[in-house]
């Protein structure tokens, strides 16, 4: 009996690790042999010095980075806020309509992505300028006297890179909102609760999982984002990926540009680890 099942054991062993082999193969190819090449040139130094950690002490010393590093960190914490704002009662109002109609404005809200991000990009610039219609619509409106140069700086940036990562919210949220009992928000309403109330103490808390998940999808994608602060984005604040790619192609400095990306691989793997241990609630842990 021990016999079977040891060479059962062992048939399933060995059909896992060759389920498993290509996915790993893949990753050793396409992400840790080239970040391993990519961490060797952060700490190239002379030859006569050999390997070397100055180019990481730089980033810590250095305020161009840490005023770069604090301007990314600070735009994307407010694309994320702003993006659930947004997506939450939306993704809410999907759920309480037909699944047919709730599925067609789903598919309307993802065909963005089916466009390059160049072309949205170029878009976003257009509406923006001075003679756009959303300056346009502001002067008919009486809000400004004059056009107002929207298509280049921080705001730009900001609100063409919601509509590039709303989707991701949405979805994020609708998947997690979707998968609560509706008894239990009856149930609320039904033992007195108003809906402020209902919504504090049991629709948030139920769906906190699903909000940690997507403010973490966008404030990642937001980090690293790169076409919509070089196309809106003015030219005293960049982001980490316009620095990245100007120490590589106009001051030519790989290793000062491999620290800085193994630096932001670092920070979102960081936030990937959590986010993910955030959206483990004991509440949503308990209602499995």
């Amino acid at each position: 009996m021990m016999k079977l099942m040891s060479t059962a054991w062992r048939r399933r062993s060995v059909t896992t690790l060759a389920l498993a082999l290509p996915a790993v193969a893949f990753l050793a190819v396409f992400f840790i042999l080239p970040f391993a090449r990519v961490v060797g040139w952060s700490v190239d130094g002379c030859e006569a010095a050999g390997p070397t950690l100055a180019h990481y002490e730089a980033l810590a010393s250095t305020p161009l980075y840490l005023r770069v590093a604090l301007y990314t960190l600070r735009i994307s914490l407010i694309v994320t806020v702003i993006t659930l704002v947004i997506a939450y009662p939306v993704s809410f109002l999907l759920t309480r309509l037909r699944s047919w109609l709730a599925a067609a404005i789903l598919f309307v809200l993802i065909l963005p992505f089916w466009i390059s991000a160049l072309v949205r990009t170029f878009a976003w610039a257009t509406l923006l300028q001075r003679n756009g219609p959303v300056n346009d619509l502001l002067m008919w409106s009486g809000l400004i006297a004059e056009p107002l140069d929207l298509s280049h700086g921080t705001f730009a940036v900001v609100v063409a890179t919601i509509h590039w990562v709303l989707p991701f919210m949405v979805l994020s949220l609708y998947a997690g909102l979707r998968a609560i009992d509706p008894v239990l928000l009856r149930a609320a309403s039904g033992l007195g609760a108003r809906p402020g109330q209902t919504f504090r103490r049991v629709l948030f808390p139920l769906s906190l999982p699903a909000v940690v998940s997507g403010c973490g999808l966008v404030f990642i994608l937001t980090v690293g984002s790169f076409v919509t602060p070089v196309l809106l984005g003015g030219l005293r604040d960049v982001f980490v990926a316009q620095l990245i790619e100007m120490l590589v192609n106009q001051l030519v400095d790989w290793p000062a540009a491999a620290a800085l990306t193994v630096a932001l691989l670092v920070v979102v793997l960081v936030l990937m680890t959590v986010f993910r241990a955030a959206g483990r609630s004991p509440l949503h842990a308990g209602s499995k």
